[in-house]
C-alpha cells in the first residue's frame, strides 16, 4: 500500500498528470449533465455527429496552422444549431448522419491530403489526455466551469422543456431557445472532452453515466445527481487505472463506466427480483 501512495505522488508531479486530473472531472460532469438531456430526450447520437464534424475542423486546422479548438468549437456550435434546424423540418437522424458522413469524409480528405500530421489527428481520433498544452487546459477549465454554471441556471427551463415541450410551451418557455442552448452546451463539450477521449469515444461520457444513473434512480433529479457523481468517479477510476497499468487512458476511462453500467444492470435486475417477491407474498397474505 506504501508503494501505492509513493508511486502515485511521482506521478502527481508530473505536469501532464496534474492536468489530466484538473480538466478531466471538469469535462466528466458536463458531459454527464447533458448526457441525461440527450439520453432522457433521445437525441444522444448527436453527441456521436458533433465528434465527427470536430474531427473534420481538427483536420483542416492542423493542415491550415490553427489552433484545433479554435477552429472547432465555432464550427461544432454552427452544426449543432444546424442539425437542429434539420430536425425542424425533417427526421432528426438522417440531419445527424448527412453532417457525421459528410464531416468525416472531409476530415479524411484533407488528412490524405495533407503531410506530416497523421500523429496530431491520431491523438483526437483515439484521445491522448496527456498531451495537452497549458492553452488546451485552460480552455478545458474555462469551458466547462461555463458549462456547468448555465446549466444549473437554466435547470428547471431545460428540464421542463426536456421533460414535457408541449406543456413547457404552454406555461410561455420558449421551447426552441432552450433545444438550441442544449445543442451548444453538447458541441462545446464534445469539442474539449474529443481532445481527453477521441472521437471513437466521446460519446460514451455523454451515455454510460446516463444510462447507469436511470437503472437505479428513480427521479430526474437523481438521475442527474447520481450520474455527475458516478462520472467523475469512474473517470478518475480510469485514469489512475491506465496511469499505473500503462493502457490507453480513453478505454481505461470507457471501460470503467462500462463497469458501471453492467453493476447498476445488475443492481436494477436484483431489485425488480425482491420486488416480485414482495409482490408474491403480498397476494399471497
Amino acid at each position: 500500500m506504501n508503494t501505492f501512495f509513493q508511486n502515485f505522488q511521482l506521478l502527481l508531479s508530473y505536469p501532464f498528470v496534474q492536468k489530466a486530473l484538473i480538466a478531466g472531472p471538469l469535462i466528466a460532469v458536463c458531459s454527464a449533465l447533458l448526457g441525461v438531456t440527450l439520453v432522457t430526450s433521445k437525441r444522444t447520437m448527436i453527441g456521436d455527429g458533433l465528434s465527427h464534424v470536430s474531427f473534420c475542423a481538427v483536420s483542416v486546422a492542423l493542415a491550415a496552422g490553427i489552433a484545433p479548438m479554435a477552429l472547432s468549437i465555432p464550427t461544432v456550435i454552427i452544426s449543432a444549431v444546424l442539425i437542429l434546424r434539420g430536425k425542424e423540418h425533417s427526421d432528426s437522424e438522417a440531419s445527424i448522419a448527412l453532417f457525421s458522413g459528410g464531416a468525416l469524409a472531409v476530415g479524411t480528405f484533407v488528412l490524405s491530403a495533407a503531410k506530416g500530421m497523421n500523429m496530431d489527428v491520431s491523438d483526437y481520433m483515439f484521445g491522448s489526455m496527456f498531451t495537452l498544452t497549458n492553452a488546451d487546459t485552460l480552455i478545458c477549465i474555462v469551458c466547462s466551469i461555463l458549462v456547468v454554471i448555465c446549466y444549473f441556471i437554466l435547470y428547471r427551463r431545460i428540464f421542463a422543456v426536456n421533460f414535457d415541450g408541449a406543456f413547457a410551451s404552454a406555461i410561455g418557455i420558449n421551447t426552441g431557445k432552450y433545444s438550441y442552448i442544449t445543442a451548444v452546451f453538447t458541441a462545446v463539450t464534445i469539442v474539449i472532452g474529443m481532445k481527453f477521449m477521441g472521437v471513437m469515444l466521446v460519446t460514451a461520457l455523454t451515455a454510460f453515466p446516463t444510462l447507469a444513473a436511470i437503472q437505479v434512480c428513480k427521479s430526474y433529479r437523481t438521475t442527474t445527481v447520481f450520474a455527475a457523481v458516478a462520472s467523475i468517479i469512474c473517470f478518475m477510476t480510469g485514469l489512475i487505472i491506465s496511469l499505473f497499468a500503462s493502457t490507453p487512458a480513453g478505454a481505461t476511462v470507457v471501460l470503467a463506466y462500462f463497469s458501471l453500467l453492467i453493476i447498476c444492470c445488475g443492481l436494477k435486475r436484483v431489485q425488480n427480483g425482491i420486488y416480485q417477491i414482495k409482490s408474491k407474498q403480498y397476494k399471497l397474505n
